[in-house]
């Protein structure tokens, strides 16, 4: 009888995942991290935990603009498959 390998699954989205900086501890927590599509503006949502850290899970490939709080918007490309990673600073408004 042949020997069969595993099946892996396609993944057709990306992640993204990072940390919060900036202020203290108490207020990097439950804040809501946004990333908008700048293709077709379709929006995804992550709370920070407790440490500031954020994933953000299930994103199509594209250009994103991610922003928190009062903290300078930042940009990303994700491809498919792909587990990027970006940090975040508070307190750097974008004028």
């Amino acid at each position: 009888m042949p020997r069969r390998s595993p099946a892996s699954a396609q993944v057709s989205t990306a992640t993204l995942k990072g940390a919060v900086q900036g202020s203290s501890a108490q207020q990097r927590a439950g804040l809501t991290v946004l990333a908008v599509n700048l293709a077709n503006g379709a929006t995804y949502r992550a709370q920070t935990q407790a440490d500031g850290s954020y994933t953000l899970l299930g994103l199509a490939p594209g250009s994103y603009e991610i922003r928190v709080g009062n903290a300078k918007s930042e940009r990303v490309t994700l491809a498919v498959g792909e587990t990027a990673s970006l940090d975040l600073q508070l307190g750097a408004t974008n004028n």
